[in-house]
């Protein structure tokens, strides 16, 4: 949504003492993946770091944002949680069990991690009805007998804003908005515990976006799911997570509660981010706009040290020489800058 970010808006931090003794549902650490990329047919192959030691945690029931320019390596992360992409190297623990595997354990997990993907037409299958595609999760799972399959579609199309008479409609017979709510229906299908949201609105008009973040909203209350929200919009993730892990080339260089962030980001990336935002007010020239300076680096052959070193407005010789390590601040936020040392 591309309107002003206020901060007091933000859904309130889930920081309570119970939550925080909670086992995290997820739990990321020292995630790696790299792609092999050959540019012509007798180039020689060079290894593309996608994500590169990332470690994050989601805790149950709460919203999770990952956000970052594109090409930043959070949809790949996204993917690597749900099965779609296998990790070069790191783990990925979700209710406490490795998830790079194929053991019964972890296929019976799979069904608790469902997605719902950026466009939704592209991930509908044209041939099939919507309510077939929101049932495939139940006929794959084997979660009911076939004969009741229609029956709790039904019940997902009402949850999510659908009318009955739509379930038999084509997926090019609906609009943008009413299949990302058979996406969402989809997703719920199968019963999850933990959904990963990739850029779920950004192919979206404007006008319709905050339906789908208040449906998201609304089903997180009913039904207590957590979310692995991924986006590159500060205003979207502002109306939705209680916290947030901004990701810059690969890394994660901020991480926090939202509200906290948003309010006094501590990373010079973040503040950039934040700075890009349109505002209500532009009372000074400092207030304004000011993407950061320079191209983003290649991932094929990323900057020395912090990786965004070569764009930073703050940037000294320690930080084209070595990688930053994490910094907890004063907010609580964990920072990887040299600004901290």
């Amino acid at each position: 949504m591309n309107k002003p970010i206020n901060p007091e808006t933000a859904p309130p931090p889930a920081d309570d003492d119970d939550q925080r003794a909670e086992a995290p549902l997820l739990q990321i650490d020292d995630l790696v993946k790299q792609f092999t990329v050959r540019r012509g047919l007798f180039a020689r192959a060079r290894k593309l770091s996608a994500v590169n030691e990332i470690s994050l945690n989601v805790r149950p029931g709460e919203t999770f944002a990952l956000i970052g320019e594109s090409g930043c390596g959070k949809t790949t992360v996204g993917r690597m949680v749900t099965g779609l992409e296998k990790p070069t190297a790191g783990t990925i623990r979700y209710r406490g069990t490795e998830m790079v595997g194929r053991s019964q354990r972890v296929t019976d997990l799979r069904r608790e991690i469902q997605m719902i993907f950026q466009d939704p037409y592209a991930s509908l299958n044209p041939r099939l009805r919507v309510w077939e595609s929101v049932a495939e999760p139940i006929f794959g799972f084997r979660l009911m007998p076939k004969s009741a399959a229609r029956g709790r579609v039904e019940e997902l199309f009402s949850l999510v804003g659908l009318r009955p008479d739509q379930m038999d409609r084509f997926p090019h017979e609906l609009s943008g908005g009413q299949r990302q709510r058979v996406g969402i229906a989809r997703a719920l299908a199968a019963d999850p515990k933990l959904i990963v949201a990739d850029e779920p609105v950004s192919a979206l008009d404007v006008s319709i976006q905050a339906q789908i973040l208040n449906l998201m909203r609304k089903i997180h209350g009913q039904l207590g799911i957590a979310y692995l929200f991924i986006s590159h919009d500060l205003s979207v993730v502002a109306h939705i997570s209680t916290r947030i892990a901004v990701m810059y080339l690969g890394e994660i260089v901020e991480t926090g509660e939202t509200r906290a962030v948003l309010r006094n980001p501590q990373h010079p990336y973040t503040q950039e981010l934040l700075a890009s935002v349109p505002r209500r007010r532009v009372s000074d020239r400092s207030e304004r706009v000011r993407p950061p300076k320079g191209d983003l680096p290649s991932p094929l052959d990323p900057p020395s040290g912090c990786r965004f070193h070569p764009r930073c407005r703050h940037a000294m010789p320690e930080c084209s020489a070595s990688a930053p390590a994490q910094r907890e601040m004063p907010n609580g936020a964990r920072v990887r800058c040299h600004l901290y040392d």
